[in-house]
């Protein structure tokens, strides 16, 4: 199964617990891809990638935001 969450204006913690609360509900093996536009949300889901064990995918930046892949 794969999401996609746009999370841009978001400031943190919500993009944070908004992801957080689709990542509880996904499958294990689902994607789920954010749209992101500050920085330091990126660092975030890094460490919340490394503390509940998903994968980080990709992470691509583009002109204007920020493009996480996690697999749960």
């Amino acid at each position: 199964m794969q999401y996609r969450l746009d999370l841009t204006g978001y400031i943190c913690p919500l993009p944070l617990l908004m992801a957080k609360q689709v990542l509880d509900k996904l499958e294990k093996g689902g994607i789920l891809t954010l749209f992101l536009n500050h920085t330091s949300a990126v660092t975030d889901f890094v460490s919340l990638c490394e503390q509940q064990g998903y994968q980080l995918i990709s992470t691509e930046n583009s002109a204007d935001k920020f493009i996480l892949t996690i697999k749960k």
